[in-house]
């Protein structure tokens, strides 16, 4: 389990939403995050409405603490007869326009696509136009996710037919992969849905991008 926001030596507002990472391969249940006032322990305050979202990232809500006041935070679940705890964050002091790290949005549904099917080389599936080239695609995804994998399904977006399925490489919060271009790309639309997996093959992130024409 970890902490992801806030971070020791941070600040965060008097009002706000916490929030980290767990393993969601296994269960979960009594989530509790409770943050201590440094200089006075009698103030403690525990979260409310702690969830765990299956792509594997926890959030729980903190309210009415101490303007001003210096806490650590502590998190903790049950998995089955094992409690599990974070580490402990350090030195949050509480500052009404302390900027908020929002939680990562969760991840849309995956295409209708078995995730799990293994990855085939980089050639056209079925009747589609011939691979021409390729085109290098790079970006960001998020680092607090436990991403091993990333996949391309690249489809016509009129016919809804999957033109290939490609590897990438992921790695630190960055990807890269390089996309077949099909000959029409020019004249048809194509989408490549960025499929972000864990090491069992299932959906962690997912975004969209067009090929450019």
């Amino acid at each position: 389990m970890l902490i992801c926001y806030p971070e020791s030596e941070g600040t965060c507002p008097p009002n706000y939403t916490a929030w980290g990472t767990y393993n969601a391969n296994n269960p979960a249940t009594n989530g509790s995050a409770v943050m201590t006032n440094v200089n006075n322990s009698n103030d403690v305050v525990h979260a409310t409405n702690f969830q765990f979202r299956s792509d594997g990232v926890w959030t729980a809500q903190f309210a009415n603490l101490t303007e001003g006041a210096t806490y650590n935070v502590n998190a903790s679940y049950n998995s089955g007869s094992q409690t599990i705890h974070a580490q402990q964050v350090n030195n949050v002091t509480v500052n009404a326009n302390a900027p908020v790290v929002e939680p990562p949005p969760p991840a849309p549904p995956p295409p209708e696509s078995s995730q799990r099917q293994p990855i085939p080389a980089p050639k056209p599936i079925g009747l589609v136009p011939p691979i021409i080239g390729t085109q290098c695609y790079y970006g960001t995804c998020s680092p607090h996710l436990p991403i091993r994998q990333l996949q391309v399904v690249t489809r016509n977006n009129r016919t809804k037919q999957t033109f290939t399925i490609v590897p990438g490489l992921v790695s630190g919060g960055t990807w890269t992969v390089l996309i077949p271009l099909p000959a029409n790309y020019q004249n048809e639309a194509y989408v490549c849905d960025l499929l972000f997996l864990d090491d069992q093959g299932q959906v962690l992130q997912q975004t969209r991008v067009r090929l450019i024409r």
